[in-house]
């Protein structure tokens, strides 16, 4: 009994002189990175931490999180972390960049795309892995990203 006491005060005075944790982040992986969710997820994140502000359709627009679930008050208060602190990663069979992606979709205004295109353009994108039942016929020639064979 002495000795398992011992051991948990030395745990606890271990903890207590240990160097303090870095925050903790969330993280998320998106199939399709280079799709059009994950490339509109991408653009959101990017569009707030740039505070980038662009001429919308029908007027000037900034970023602000809006439309984002993740930031409203409700889900700040449960103790959702911060979007703007997630890492975001995935994984895609094309391999066209994801800022060139979310242009050529047409998703976004277009000078909001073009605002954060050099940013997603420098996002990594895993290679996928390809199976023929889970790609789109039309997306079938492109699906030139692709992992050889799984370890």
């Amino acid at each position: 009994m002495r000795r398992a006491r011992a051991a948990l005060l030395f745990v606890v005075v271990a903890r207590a002189n240990a160097a303090p944790r870095p925050p903790r982040r969330a993280g998320l992986l998106v199939v399709g990175l280079g799709g059009n969710n994950g490339a509109t997820v991408l653009a959101g994140k990017a569009a707030n931490a740039l505070r980038v502000e662009w001429e919308g359709a029908k007027r000037a627009c900034r970023a602000d999180w809006t439309g984002c679930v993740t930031q409203t008050a409700d889900m700040r208060e449960r103790g959702l972390a911060d979007f703007g602190d997630a890492a975001v990663g995935g994984w895609d069979v094309r391999p066209t960049p994801c800022g060139d992606a979310l242009l050529a979709a047409r998703i976004l205004d277009l000078d909001l795309a073009r605002k954060v295109q050099e940013p997603l353009n420098g996002v990594e994108i895993w290679k996928g892995v390809y199976d023929e039942r889970y790609v789109g016929e039309s997306q079938r020639a492109m699906a030139t990203h692709v992992k050889e064979r799984l370890a």
